[in-house]
C-alpha cells in the first residue's frame, strides 16, 4: 500500500500546473535546504550548479577506493567527468542530502573525523565533527531532514549528525542479538527505515533497522553468502527498489514486493572492478516534488497572497531574523524578530505529531500553522499561541496518509516550511 501511494504521489506531483516561474532564490538567502533548492534541475545555476539534483530515473553515486566518484547510467557504471579531489580525500558513511542536493560523508582516516561534502566537479572538507567519536565509520545514509546517520558493522549504536549544524546524537542499538553487521545501509522513506545486507551471515540477509536505532527484521536474500567481501555500496531509488554493489565486482537488485515482507535478489552485473574502499549514495525521491510544475510553486503562490504580494523567503528557511530598523530620531530601534520552526516529531507518523516552533518577539501579534498537500491544496490553517516555546498537535485523524507540508506564518510573513509523513 505506501509504495502505491508513493507512485501516485509522485504522479500526481509531475501532472500539476504551475502557477508561477520556478523560483531559484539561493544566491539570495543560501538556505540551499529545500528541494525546490539544488535539488531541484531546475535550480541549476549559481550557487546550484554543483548540485546533484533529483530526476526520474535511479540517481545512483559511487565512491571508489574512497576517493574516485562513479555515476550508475541505467545500465553501466560510468566515471563522472570532471569531478577531481586534488587533495586525495578519502570518504565513506556517504549519503544524499534532499535539503541540499549535495553528498556528505566523513573523512575515515582523519582524527577527529571530518565531515566532507561532495560536489559535481570534487570534494569539500568541511571541518571535524564536535562529539563525534573519531573511528573509520563506513555506514550512512540521510533521512529527509538533514540528518546523516553513521554507524560501523562493529557497532551497536549510530551517530545522527545534522550537518547543517554539525550537531551529533548518539543512539544506542536495541534488538539486535550482535553488532550491526553491515557494510552500508540505505534509507527507504516510503518504510522510513534503513535497510542493508549484513556481511557475516550465510545465507544473505538484508537487515532493516528503524532510525530510533531499533532493530526491525531480517529478510533472507539467497541460501548462500553471494557476496564473500561486503556490499561497501547500497542505494535506493523512489520505488523503494535498493540496489547494492559487492566489493568483489557485483552489482545486485534488491526488488521489494509491495508490502515489503519479501525481497528478490536479482544479479545486475558480474564484471566490475573489485574494491578495498566503497560506498555510495542516492537520491530516494526521484524528480516528483522537484521539477517544473513542483508542489512547493503553489505554496509559494498562497504565501505571497498572505503577504499582500510582497516578496517572501523560500520554504527550507531554518531561522528568519529581521534586522532592526534603524532610526535617527530619540525612539529606541525596534525590536528584533526571531521566529523558528522545528520539524514534526514523531515524522513518519500514524495517529498524532507534535511540532514545535519559538517567537521571541514580544511584539509579534499573530501566528499561524498552515497545512498543504503535496498539490499545494491547503487543508487546513490554525492560530497558534505567541510564545517562545509553542507546540502545535496535529492529529492523523485529520488527513489522509501521505506527504504534507507544514509553515509557520508570524504577522503575515512565512517563516519557515517543513514536510511530514503520515501512514497508514
Amino acid at each position: 500500500m505506501k509504495r502505491i501511494f508513493l507512485a501516485l504521489f509522485l504522479l500526481a506531483s509531475l501532472s500539476l500546473s504551475a502557477q508561477i516561474p520556478e523560483i531559484c532564490l539561493d544566491s539570495a538567502d543560501n538556505d540551499l535546504d529545500n528541494l525546490i533548492d539544488c535539488a531541484d534541475p531546475d535550480c541549476m545555476d549559481g550557487e546550484c550548479k554543483e548540485a546533484f539534483p533529483c530526476q526520474s530515473v535511479s540517481q545512483l553515486y559511487q565512491v571508489r577506493d574512497g576517493d574516485d566518484l562513479w555515476f550508475w547510467d541505467g545500465s553501466a557504471w560510468v566515471d563522472v567527468v570532471g569531478w577531481t579531489n586534488p587533495n586525495g580525500i578519502q570518504v565513506n558513511a556517504m549519503g544524499y542530502n534532499v535539503e541540499d542536493g549535495f553528498i556528505y560523508g566523513i573523512d575515515p582516516d582523519s582524527n577527529p573525523n571530518n565531515l566532507v561534502r561532495i560536489t559535481a566537479t570534487g570534494i569539500d572538507n568541511l571541518g571535524p565533527i564536535p562529539g563525534l567519536d573519531p573511528a573509520s565509520w563506513f555506514v550512512g545514509d540521510f533521512d529527509l531532514n538533514g540528518n546523516l546517520y553513521i554507524t560501523r558493522a562493529d557497532q551497536n549504536r549510530m551517530f545522527r549528525i545534522d550537518v547543517s549544524t554539525m550537531t551529533v546524537t548518539e543512539i544506542a542499538f536495541s534488538g539486535l542479538s550482535g553488532n550491526l553487521d553491515m557494510a552500508d545501509w540505505t534509507y527507504v522513506p516510503v518504510m522510513n527505515r534503513f535497510y542493508g545486507v549484513t556481511t557475516a551471515n550465510n545465507p544473505t540477509v538484508l537487515r532493516a533497522m528503524n532510525l530510533d536505532g531499533s532493530f526491525h527484521a531480517d529478510y533472507p536474500l539467497a541460501s548462500n553468502n553471494v557476496c564473500t567481501a561486503g556490499f561497501g555500496a547500497v542505494f535506493s531509488d523512489a520505488n523503494g527498489t535498493i540496489y547494492a554493489y559487492c566489493n568483489a565486482g557485483e552489482f545486485y537488485e534488491i526488488t521489494p514486493d509491495a508490502t515489503f515482507d519479501n525481497f528478490t535478489l536479482t544479479s545486475i552485473s558480474d564484471k566490475e572492478p573489485n574494491m578495498s574502499r566503497n560506498d555510495g549514495a542516492s537520491c530516494p525521491l526521484g524528480n516528483g516534488i522537484t521539477t517544473g510544475d513542483d508542489c512547493c510553486e503553489e505554496v509559494l503562490a498562497i504565501l505571497r497572497e498572505l503577504q499582500g504580494g510582497g516578496g517572501v523567503r523560500e520554504p527550507g528557511v531554518r531561522e528568519r531574523k529581521a534586522a532592526p530598523v534603524k532610526n535617527t530620531a530619540t525612539a529606541e530601534p525596534e525590536e528584533e524578530t526571531i521566529a523558528v520552526l522545528m520539524q514534526n516529531a514523531p515524522n513518519p507518523f500514524h495517529e498524532n505529531t507534535v511540532i514545535e516552533y519559538q517567537i521571541k518577539q514580544k511584539k509579534a501579534r499573530k501566528a499561524f500553522i498552515y497545512v498543504f498537500d503535496l498539490n499545494g491544496n491547503l487543508k487546513f490553517s490554525e492560530e497558534v499561541p505567541v510564545t517562545p516555546r509553542g507546540e502545535y498537535v496535529i492529529e492523523g485523524k485529520r488527513l489522509e496518509s501521505g506527504m504534507y507540508l507544514y509553515t509557520l506564518i508570524v504577522d503575515n510573513t512565512a517563516v519557515d516550511t517543513k514536510r511530514m509523513i503520515l501512514l497508514d
